[in-house]
C-alpha cells in the first residue's frame, strides 16, 4: 500500500499492519479490515476509510494525529493532543451529539503507532464547502442560520478557565492570547520558516499593551476555532431543505472569547455577502460583549493572519505569505 501524504505531514503514512492492529484494537480480536482508504483534503491528521465488512463491524473514519516530534518542528499551534481536545470537546456537547461523529475507540497509549489515534462513525451528508456552489441564494441563507445556531450552542459551554478543551490552564484571556503571540515569535515560528519578525513582535506587544481590554473578558466559553462550511455536513431533507446534518474537526476546540471563533473572525478577514452575515447572527442571537471588542476584534485577526501566515509556509507556499503579513501589519497599525 502506497500513500501519498501532503507535504505538511512529517510522519510516515500508517503501513497495512499498523491498519490492521488499530481494527482489531477497536474492534476486537477477530476484526479485519477488508479495505483502507487514505482520506485527502486535512493538513493535520492522517485519515483514513476504514470497511469492515458486516461481519466484523460498521465501516468507520480512522484519525491519526501528528506525532511529538513531528508537532514539535511545525508552528507553535500544532500539536500532538488534538484529538485530545476534540474528544474533551465532544463529551461536553450533548446538544449537538446526533451531527457529531460518535467515538468508536480512543487510543493514546501509541503503542501500535507512536501517535494518538482515533476510529470515529462516519458523519453523514457531504460537506457544504462542495455542494456550495450548486446550491441557491435560499439554501445558503438558511444554512448560514442553522451555523449561527450550532455556533452559539458550542459557545453556551463554559469552563474553568482559558485554553484548550481538555487542558484549560490560563487564569484569564490575556494570559492565552499572549502565549499565542509569544509562540508565533519566540517559540521560533517566524525564525522556522524565515519570516519577518518585525509584524510578529508588534503582536506580542500589542497583546501586552491591551491586556486591560482582553480581560474584560472572564467567562472562558468553548469554541471550535475551525468552524465553517469546510467542517459542516449537510444534506438535503424530505421537503428538500438543507440542513447541517454533521460536523467534524474539533481538534482545535478551546475555551477562549466566543468573539474569537474563526467564523466570527473570518467575517471580518473575509467580508461575505452581507444576507449570509445577518443569517449567520439571526441565528446566532443577541451579543452582550464588553467594552472594547473593537480592539480586541483587530487583535483577533492579527492572530488569525499570523496562523495563516505560518500555516502557509508549513504547506510550502511561501509566495503568498507576504500578502498575509501585510493585511497584519495594517491590523496592528489600525490599533495605533
Amino acid at each position: 500500500m502506497t500513500v501519498a501524504l501532503p507535504p505538511a505531514f512529517t510522519d510516515p503514512p500508517l503501513t497495512p499492519d499498523q491498519l490492521a492492529a488499530i481494527v482489531r484494537r477497536a474492534f476486537g480480536p477477530e476484526a479485519t479490515l477488508a479495505e483502507a482508504v487514505p482520506v485527502g483534503g486535512g493538513t493535520v491528521n492522517e485519515a483514513w476509510w476504514l470497511g469492515l465488512g458486516d461481519r466484523h463491524g460498521p465501516d468507520a473514519i480512522l484519525r491519526v494525529a501528528p506525532s511529538v516530534q513531528a508537532a514539535a518542528s511545525g508552528p507553535s499551534w500544532l500539536t500532538s493532543d488534538g484529538l485530545r481536545r476534540e474528544g474533551a470537546a465532544i463529551a461536553l456537547l450533548p446538544p449537538l451529539a446526533p451531527i457529531l461523529p460518535r467515538t468508536i475507540r480512543f487510543d493514546g497509549s501509541r503503542e501500535i503507532v507512536s501517535r494518538d489515534w482515533i476510529v470515529q462513525t462516519i458523519v453523514p451528508g457531504r460537506p457544504w464547502s462542495e455542494v456550495d456552489p450548486g446550491l441557491d441564494d435560499a439554501a445558503r441563507i438558511a444554512l448560514w442560520r442553522q451555523l449561527g445556531a450550532v455556533c452559539r450552542a458550542i459557545h453556551a459551554v463554559r469552563g474553568p478557565a482559558f485554553g484548550p478543551a481538555h487542558d484549560p490552564r490560563f487564569p484569564t484571556w490575556a494570559d492565552l492570547l499572549r502565549d499565542d503571540a509569544r509562540g508565533l515569535l519566540v517559540d521560533a515560528d517566524a525564525g522556522r520558516f524565515g519570516l519577518d519578525r518585525e509584524p510578529f513582535a508588534r503582536l506580542l506587544a500589542a497583546v501586552e499593551a491591551n491586556r486591560g481590554v482582553l480581560n474584560r473578558v472572564t467567562t472562558p466559553a468553548l469554541i471550535h476555532s475551525d468552524l465553517g462550511p469546510r467542517h459542516c455536513f449537510v444534506a438535503p431533507d424530505m421537503d428538500g431543505a438543507w440542513r447541517i446534518i454533521g460536523l467534524i474537526d474539533l481538534e482545535f476546540a478551546r475555551f477562549a472569547d466566543p468573539m474569537s471563533e474563526s467564523t466570527i473572525v473570518g467575517f471580518d478577514l473575509t467580508p461575505p455577502d452581507p444576507r449570509f452575515r445577518d443569517a449567520f447572527s439571526a441565528g446566532y442571537g443577541p451579543v452582550d460583549a464588553p467594552p472594547g471588542r473593537e480592539r480586541r476584534a483587530a487583535l483577533y485577526a492579527a492572530i488569525a493572519l499570523g496562523w495563516i501566515a505560518t500555516d502557509l509556509a508549513r504547506l510550502g507556499s511561501p509566495e503568498d505569505v507576504a500578502g498575509v503579513l501585510t493585511q497584519m501589519t495594517g491590523r496592528l497599525d489600525a490599533l495605533g
